[in-house]
């Protein structure tokens, strides 16, 4: 529940969506009046329609005078959340937060605001004045504090895993492939053109990885839901992080078996044929 004046919903530019927000009629000795969000609105009585309808009983009975848009005031990272906002002269609460949008002509330093908001504050109520004056960007920055650095931790330990992947797939299978010099030297000692040989290893090296990419995409997927809720305007299943991640491993894989292949298609059969 916020309590808020009547130009809240303008200055943070809240969109409404059905109804109206409060004006001059809410005031002390009329109906309590209430306007909520969306998620409140399809919660509150679904399938209907919320204005006119009062909340509570008794003296804490509230009509409805308004619907509008979802804002994430509590936590960035969760959607849905239901609101109800109050007039503010109805009933004042002990304490209050002034929102304040500044203008262009600012510039970058909205914080050069700060002694006028408070002989703004001093003009209405002479026995109050601001604590601290902060920009929301940055409260809205230290809500997410703690879930970028989980975020961190867990992107530099799956950088690290995925940097261990690449290597112990790269050494794999450049041995594998290099065991294979005896097999090479028959085949072309039997006529197999050097390209078709090259082509086989390195198609068959790939086979492989594309088989564990596959794999670790279907477990990716499996808990992506556990990230979903640290992160924030991204997808736990984002398609780019995915295919990013599928072609670097199965680039890796490919140059981890051409390389050798081709090596080992460049010695002469019989020397090959020799190797073991």
């Amino acid at each position: 529940m916020r309590w808020v004046e009547d130009e809240y919903f303008r200055t943070l530019e809240i969109p409404l969506r059905r109804g109206r927000v409060f004006n001059e009629q809410d005031r002390p000795g009329t109906p309590r009046a209430a306007v909520i969000n969306e998620s409140m609105a399809r919660r509150f009585r679904p399938g209907q329609d919320p204005l006119g309808k009062h909340m509570g009983a008794g003296s804490d009975a509230c009509e409805i005078v308004g619907v509008v848009a979802d804002v994430r005031h509590q936590d960035a990272t969760k959607e849905g959340l239901v609101e109800v906002f109050f007039p503010y002269r109805q009933a004042p609460p002990k304490s209050m937060t002034v929102v304040v949008r500044a203008g262009k002509s600012i510039g970058r330093d909205p914080m050069r605001l700060g002694p006028a908001i408070g002989r703004a504050v001093a003009a209405v109520d002479g026995q109050s004045a601001p604590s601290r004056v902060r920009e929301l960007l940055q409260i809205a920055s230290g809500r997410l504090a703690p879930k970028r650095l989980t975020m961190a931790v867990i992107a530099a330990f799956a950088g690290l895993a995925l940097v261990l992947a690449a290597i112990g797939i790269y050494g794999v299978l450049s041995f594998t492939v290099a065991q294979r010099t005896h097999e090479i030297g028959v085949r072309m000692a039997l006529g197999a053109p050097r390209g078709s040989v090259v082509r086989m290893i390195v198609g068959q090296a790939a086979g492989l990885a594309a088989g564990g990419v596959a794999i670790g995409i279907a477990g990716a997927l499996a808990v992506s839901h556990v990230l979903a809720s640290l992160l924030y305007g991204v997808q736990a299943t984002d398609p780019v992080v995915f295919a990013g991640v599928s072609a670097m491993l199965l680039g890796v894989a490919v140059t981890a078996a051409y390389l050798p292949a081709r090596r080992a298609a460049k010695v002469d059969p019989v020397t090959a044929l020799r190797h073991e």
